[in-house]
């Protein structure tokens, strides 16, 4: 004669627990529902802040070349407006800014007391290559 009952079912004083009502079930799938979203809802608003730091998620690099109006290379300063970061580019004219924040950025190409804004889209731990860019007015406005 075997029995699936343990020893505290025979403890004096033990009354079997019944099983949860509908309406037990129905709160705790509530919490634990709750408890899910609250948990994801966590994670996307803090997973950002947290990869911010790592440069190959948080960031992106920015290459390219400095031209003047005929395309010949040209010495140039280049700056990510809002940002600390600031290069100059080399004899050839080309450029490499590392470090440069994800997301919708401004180049600022500076000659002579000139600036050139370009805007720029920064992905995670992506390079992207604005070809030639000119470090000079083209037009001078109408007056």
């Amino acid at each position: 004669m075997s029995s699936n009952k343990s020893f505290k079912d025979f403890a004096p004083g033990a009354i079997p627990t019944p099983p949860p009502s509908p309406t037990q079930k129905r709160m705790r799938m509530a919490i634990i529902a709750l408890s899910a979203l609250v948990a994801f809802l966590l994670v996307v608003k803090v997973l950002p802040s947290i990869t911010d730091g790592f440069s190959a998620i948080g960031s992106g690099v920015i290459v390219g070349q400095v031209v003047d109006g005929y395309g010949r290379p040209l010495s140039a300063e280049l700056i990510v407006e809002r940002t600390d970061i600031i290069v100059q580019t080399d004899t050839d004219g080309r450029f490499e800014l590392r470090g440069v924040p994800r997301g919708a950025q401004i180049l600022l190409v500076a000659n002579d007391g000139i600036g050139v804004e370009y805007p720029v889209n920064i992905r995670f731990g992506q390079t992207v290559d604005v070809g030639a860019v000119q470090a000079e007015v083209t037009a001078i406005p109408a007056q």
